[in-house]
């Protein structure tokens, strides 16, 4: 960085901010101010990164230190009012983005910060005006028409929010939050499969949104999948953006849940009409913490054979006694073995579709696997989510996972 003007640190600052390296960017950016301490680009770009990593009194500081050097800056009385509206002090902020608008008349993203001002103060009707002079003034600008969606849904105005929301869309296609908003608005009309199919859509290329979650949680609320809509709201939940209601929609969904008796009844029909197939590993039932076990087939066909060599030899002579035992040895090999198999299989079936504690103690050592004999979805136990799967089929449609 030595050698480099003021304004060469700024441009490569301001190039580094864009990328997402504040850190860089705010070395930068003071290197600018060391050169010279009255540069008022220096000061406001700093107090936006102090704005983005949460000081906001330093943010503050910064950007009135800009003003004081050069107050005929539009876009920095708008920042300014951006960090009050973030501090709460919607009446501070407003007059910063009035003064800002006094300046550039112009200013779309003034308009847009001023339609925020007024939406934290409940004046949702002026709120919307300024959102839709923002967008009028920068047709591109989707963070507009996003605002605006929000400023017409908590006035009841739907359909106009929806129209909001999918001009945002336009604008902006690969901003999740933007196809949050409208799956939330869509889904608030009504129409939660229509919901849930945007949400899904939008999902497939951005898996990791949280506003993404939430949304399809709630639209799986309204289609009466609460299993479903609690795997959303505990990954929403685990997600760096934090959505504050996720929790509340959390503990609604899980209180909509049927209990577990329903829950297992629901699986036993859809096993006895053939929906489900259960698969048991009978193998991991011969372990000693199994809640029963099945190898008695084992021991009675191992008997059985035996017994076949110690008759022969008591009443055949050898030759005959070693074919006769021989006979009975391979058939077993060839046969008896599958045989024993499906016996303890059978059993095992018997046993953990005739009472949902053994069903829990039985999936736990992770010995069942369900396949949906219609679009060969399959759960295996003891991670995967039979309740989600059970759910799926009593509804009638499988979503994505």
């Amino acid at each position: 960085m030595n050698g480099s003007s003021v304004a060469d640190l700024i441009r490569q600052g301001v190039a580094a901010h864009n990328r997402g390296d504040l850190g860089i960017a705010e070395t930068l950016y003071r290197s600018a101010l060391e050169q010279d301490p009255n540069s008022a680009d220096a000061m406001h770009l700093l107090g936006l990164i102090a704005h983005a990593t949460g000081h906001l009194e330093e943010a503050a500081d910064l950007i009135r230190a800009a003003i004081s050097v050069n107050p005929a800056v539009a876009a920095y009385h708008s920042n300014l009012g951006n960090i009050h509206l973030s501090r709460k002090q919607p009446a501070a902020a407003e007059r910063c983005l009035q003064q800002s608008l006094a300046l550039d008349p112009d200013f779309a993203a003034a308009y847009n910060n001023l339609g925020l001002t007024y939406s934290a103060q409940g004046r949702f009707s002026e709120a919307a005006d300024s959102f839709r002079r923002a967008a009028a003034l920068q047709p591109g600008l989707g963070e507009a028409f996003s605002n605006l969606a929000n400023a017409l849904k908590d006035q009841g105005l739907l359909a106009e929010a929806e129209e909001a929301a999918r001009a945002a869309i336009s604008g902006q296609p690969g901003d999740p939050d933007h196809k949050a908003r409208l799956a939330r608005i869509v889904e608030m009309q009504g129409r939660h499969a229509e919901a849930a199919a945007l949400a899904e859509a939008a999902l497939a290329e951005t898996p990791n949104s949280a506003a993404l979650l939430l949304a399809h949680g709630i639209a799986m609320l309204g289609l009466g999948r609460p299993v479903r809509a609690t795997q959303d709201f505990q990954r929403a939940m685990t997600m760096p953006t934090q959505m504050v209601e996720a929790p509340d929609y959390l503990r609604e969904a899980i209180s909509r849940q049927p209990g577990d008796d329903e829950h297992f009844a629901r699986l036993r029909s859809a096993h006895e009409s053939g929906r489900i197939r259960i698969e048991i590993d009978t193998e991991k039932l011969r372990d000693s913490h199994a809640p029963f076990r099945v190898e008695f087939y084992d021991t009675r066909a191992f008997i059985l054979v035996f017994g076949c060599w110690v008759g022969a030899f008591a009443f055949l002579p050898l030759w005959p006694a070693l074919a006769t035992a021989g006979t009975v040895s391979l058939g077993h090999w060839l046969f008896g073995r599958g045989y024993v198999r499906r016996l303890m299989h059978a059993y095992a079936l018997d046993k953990v579709v005739g009472s949902s504690r053994v069903w829990d103690q039985v999936w736990q050592v992770g010995a069942i696997s369900l396949r949906d004999t219609v679009d060969g979805g399959v759960v295996d136990s003891p991670k995967g989510n039979w309740r989600l799967l059970v759910e799926d089929i009593s509804v009638g449609n499988r979503v994505p996972a």
